[in-house]
C-alpha cells in the first residue's frame, strides 16, 4: 500500500497511506467498516487561485480531509491546455475522471475498509515524470506526513536504464568522437563567384 510512497496521520493515528508509479498514486484513507458507496463524498477539483489540484474526501470512520496536493494530477476544473499531455480534450477529459472504490485496508491501515482513490499524475511535458515526496503540499497538509527519499524510489530506477556511469562513459566517448572529427575536418574552401561588379 505503500511502494515507492507513504503513510500521514492524523491525531496520533493513521490516516492516509499511499503509493506511487510513474504514471499514478493510489490514496487510501481508512473509514468505517460499514461505508457503503453512498455514503462517500469525493471531490478532486482545480483551484484556480493557488494553482494546484485539491483533494477533499469525507465518509463514515473518515473526518472531513482536504488538502492541496503536492504536484499536478488530471482534476477537473482545470482550464490549462492540454494539448502537450493528452492527443484530444475528450482523452483529458477521460484522464480527469474521478476513480475511487470500497476496499479491504491494507497494512499500514488499520484493520477494516478504506476508500482507495486512483489520482493520475499531469506530466510537465511528455516523458517526463514527477516522482512525490509527499501526498500533500507541507503547507496547511490535513495529514502529517514524513517525506520520501525520492532519489532511492524502486519504481524510478527501474525506469532510468542504464547505470549513469555507464551513461556518463557513453557521453564521453561520442565527445571526443565529435571533437576528433571537427579537429580533422577541412577547412572551408573559398571560392570565388563571377558577377557583374558596380562601382
Amino acid at each position: 500500500a505503500t511502494a515507492d510512497g507513504s503513510t500521514g496521520t492524523r491525531g496520533g493515528t493513521s490516516a492516509v497511506a499511499w503509493a506511487q508509479t510513474a504514471d499514478e498514486v493510489v490514496a487510501r484513507f481508512p473509514v468505517a467498516a460499514t461505508c457503503k458507496g453512498a455514503d462517500v463524498s469525493v471531490t478532486l477539483t482545480f483551484d484556480d487561485a493557488s494553482g494546484r489540484c485539491v483533494l477533499a474526501a469525507a465518509a463514515p470512520g473518515l473526518e472531513h480531509v482536504e488538502g492541496a496536493l503536492s504536484h499536478d494530477v488530471w482534476c477537473a476544473g482545470d482550464g490549462r491546455a492540454t494539448f502537450r499531455h493528452a492527443a484530444t480534450d475528450d482523452d483529458a477529459a477521460d484522464l480527469a475522471q474521478l476513480d475511487w472504490a470500497l476496499e479491504p485496508a491494507p497494512p499500514p491501515l488499520p484493520p477494516g475498509k478504506c476508500l482507495r482513490w486512483t489520482l493520475r499524475k499531469r506530466p510537465l511535458a511528455a516523458g517526463v515524470v514527477s516522482w512525490w515526496a509527499t501526498l500533500f503540499l507541507p503547507e496547511n497538509a490535513p495529514v502529517a506526513e514524513t517525506p520520501v527519499d525520492t532519489v532511492a524510489l524502486a519504481a524510478r530506477s527501474k525506469r532510468r536504464g542504464a547505470p549513469a556511469a555507464t551513461f556518463k562513459d557513453t557521453w564521453d566517448a561520442a565527445h571526443a568522437q565529435f571533437l576528433e572529427k571537427v579537429k580533422n575536418h577541412p577547412p572551408p574552401v573559398e571560392i570565388e563567384v563571377d558577377g557583374d561588379e558596380t562601382s
